[in-house]
């Protein structure tokens, strides 16, 4: 037993008063993606010559990710901190800003980090690391 072309079509699928609606909703779906895809071209690069693929060049400048220049050692966050160390260099930047976090308050009157410093110090880090990763951190 076969079932006819016209009962299949009426029952099958979404009714027909739902056909104009799927229909409208998917236009502004279609749109939006060539609109994206014509967003950038086969080089990589977006409107203005910006980076849209390279992750790396756009964390290494803390202007470009709104990083500011110093982090708060007692207040920032681990991937504030991160960002920050990542952009001036500072390898393994989470590692150490991890360690930062960890230890955790600092004295508002230790301007020059001696707790941080003899804290980091002892992960054998090299006395330029650190004197780096204070130049990065402020106070409160």
């Amino acid at each position: 037993m076969t079932l006819s072309r016209q009962h299949r079509r009426k029952t099958s699928g979404a009714p027909a008063a739902w056909r104009p609606v799927a229909v409208a909703a998917t236009i502004p779906i279609a749109i939006a993606l060539v609109g994206c895809n014509s967003a950038s071209n086969s080089t990589g690069t977006g409107p203005k010559g910006r980076q849209t693929s390279n992750v790396t060049s756009v964390t290494s400048r803390p202007s470009a990710v709104g990083v500011r220049p110093t982090v708060s050692a007692n207040h920032a966050g681990v991937a504030a901190m991160t960002l920050t160390f990542q952009a001036a260099g500072v390898t393994p930047a989470r590692r150490w800003a991890e360690r930062v976090e960890q230890h955790r308050p600092y004295p508002p009157s230790d301007t020059s980090f001696t707790v941080l410093r003899r804290r980091l110090g002892s992960y054998h880090a090299p006395p330029a690391a650190i004197d780096q990763i204070v130049r990065l951190l402020r106070l409160p």
